[in-house]
């Protein structure tokens, strides 16, 4: 929270700016921060920092990551921040998993539906998908951990042949992860979005699961987004 506000000016005009070789981890965020409330829930971060020219801005699924993130971090000319958790996240990749800048990978495979989502909000998603599994739908799971420095091309390739995209993030539906999604579709390819994140309120205090569960931005949620569109339109995905 206080790197992307309280020294957003810093950030912006001292580093970003002249493009200097500074390294930020951010520690609090999104509804992860759980307890500590309002002043700590970051939702915005991803609007504030992919709006800036010439950062890089990370968001690591898992230790994997991590550790290869704070090393390409290390090794890169410019300025980085990297988007670390509060709460201990499983490993969702392999220990040889080669993490590049700009491009997603592609966790669980899937025909017309996919999953994308980043940081926390990717092992959730890899419980949808079994939850989706339930309903015959066999869906995709991209982790997009790359949110400013985006390879265009490689994250829309994630989404080859897909007719619906789920995108999960633990920020607000404005400006992140979906907003991303829905701007590369709109020039690309036009692409079904169902957007999960905060919608338009600030959220309360305690633990971040029953936040997400609140606020519809879990795993339930995603079922239940997808539903309502096939009760909708029957035959969207068969079309």
């Amino acid at each position: 929270m206080f790197i992307a506000m309280r020294a957003l000016d810093q950030v912006r005009n001292s580093v970003a700016y002249p493009n200097l070789n500074v390294n930020f981890v951010l520690s609090h965020h999104g509804l992860d921060a759980g307890a500590d409330g309002v002043t700590h829930q970051l939702t915005e971060d991803i609007a504030i920092f992919r709006s800036i020219p010439n950062l890089v801005y990370l968001s690591p699924a898992d230790a994997v990551e991590m550790r290869q993130m704070v090393d390409f971090a290390v090794a890169y000319d410019g300025p980085v921040v990297i988007k670390s958790g509060k709460t201990m996240q499983q490993d969702v990749h392999a220990e040889d998993h080669d993490w590049n800048l700009g491009v997603p990978s592609i966790l669980a495979g899937g025909e017309t539906v996919a999953i994308a989502a980043t940081g926390i909000m990717v092992a959730e998603a890899l419980v949808a998908k079994e939850k989706l599994n339930t309903l015959g739908i066999n869906a995709r799971v991209v982790n997009v951990s790359t949110l400013a420095g985006v390879n265009s091309d490689a994250l829309l390739g994630a989404f080859e042949g897909c007719k619906l995209v789920i995108s999960m993030e633990d920020h607000s539906i404005n400006g992140g992860l979906g907003g991303l999604l829905a701007e590369l579709f709109s020039e690309r390819r036009p692409t079904r979005l169902i957007r999960l994140g905060l919608r338009e309120t600030f959220a309360e205090c305690g633990p971040p699961a029953d936040l997400y569960r609140k606020y519809e931005m879990d795993s339930d949620a995603a079922v239940k987004r997808v539903k309502g569109l096939l009760d909708e339109i029957p035959d969207f995905l068969s079309n």
